[in-house]
């Protein structure tokens, strides 16, 4: 899916500090609000989040971060949970965290990955793919005129 940095590691140890049934919510509202494409918290529930979870901000953002990042990648490609579990487990996310992950992929994947193929891409609301064209030059030499012939 994509490669684990020392920031990503770092951001999914923070998971591990965070109650599993706690965790569950967090990741559920995250994901809902991909599909919606909203920011996954207001600013006053993170700072109830900061105080809940004993987290600065910065550690708070970079857990949503990490976590939104993976939720987004794996629509992207459109994952198999087996996929995130392997990511996640090799960047050191508790048992508990992953079954977390697995439950809240398993439920929401769908939605989000449907969501993200009706999303545009560049510009908002001004770029949609609509085809695709190929064109292809070829240039040979004949051999008996020495004479170049062009294919078009």
């Amino acid at each position: 899916m994509f490669s684990i940095t020392p920031r990503f590691r770092a951001a999914m140890s923070l998971a591990n500090h965070v109650p599993p049934e706690r965790f569950n919510a967090f990741l559920g509202r995250i994901i809902k609000q991909l599909i919606q494409d909203k920011r996954p918290f207001t600013e006053a529930e993170e700072l109830k989040l900061i105080e809940v979870l004993n987290f600065n901000l910065e550690d708070l953002h970079s857990l949503i971060d990490a976590c939104s990042l993976t939720f987004e990648r794996a629509a992207a490609i459109s994952a198999h949970m087996t996929q995130v579990i392997e990511l996640l487990d090799s960047a050191g996310v508790a048992p508990s965290q992953l079954a977390g992950f697995q439950d809240v992929w398993k439920e929401n994947a769908s939605a989000l990955i449907s969501a993200y193929k009706e999303k545009p891409f560049g510009a908002p609301g001004s770029s949609y793919l609509l085809d695709v064209q190929w064109h292809l030059h070829l240039q040979g030499e004949n051999t008996c005129a020495s004479q170049p012939v062009f294919c078009n």
